[in-house]
């Protein structure tokens, strides 16, 4: 569901755009593109470094 609204949201705004005259496709999907992989590689990458820079809590 998640997932779903994380790609259909921007999808429909985009074309919403371009109907309206507001801007052209490849500015959309220029966008798209961009924001798909920030959320992607983002976390991804904070995973990365979290597990490389994880510490043990002394006892």
């Amino acid at each position: 569901v998640v997932w779903g609204a994380a790609a259909t949201v921007p999808a429909v705004t985009g074309w919403a755009r371009v109907g309206a005259g507001k801007h052209f496709y490849t500015d959309v999907i220029a966008g798209y593109l961009t924001g798909a992989a920030l959320g992607y590689l983002v976390p991804e990458l904070h995973k990365r470094w979290a597990r490389k820079h994880r510490q043990e809590i002394p006892k």
